[in-house]
């Protein structure tokens, strides 16, 4: 699989953001093909991204394109394992070339601070 489109599924019920996530990075650890894929419009996602997505994401080589575009406002410590685990990308030869986040970042410090942490 190289393209993965979950945009627009909102789980419901206990736990099912968390599951979610879960799930997003175990298929990053297993998948040795995943070139795009598009999270966008999932609410509430994005501020409950956890360590081991972030570990995930700084890990996988072949991920081109991430689209996390309206799904949730970032924290700042979010935001800065976002910035670890691209700037691992890069100096693991990953090929992370896009990354939406458009109608994530409330502020000039949310930006600041993925900016920093890269």
């Amino acid at each position: 699989m190289y393209y993965l489109d979950i945009s627009k599924c909102n789980p419901s019920g206990t736990g099912s953001i968390s599951d979610v996530v879960e799930a997003l990075f175990k298929l990053m650890k297993i998948n040795a093909s995943l070139e795009i894929l598009n999270c966008s419009e999932i609410s509430n996602l994005n501020p409950n991204l956890s360590k081991d997505f972030f570990i995930h994401l700084g890990d996988i080589r072949t991920l081109k394109s991430l689209n996390l575009e309206k799904s949730g406002t970032f924290n700042n410590s979010v935001l800065a394992n976002f910035g670890k685990a691209i700037a691992f990308n890069a100096l693991k030869g990953g090929v992370l070339h896009y990354i939406n986040l458009k109608n994530t970042l409330n502020t000039s410090s949310n930006l600041t601070t993925l900016y920093n942490n890269m």
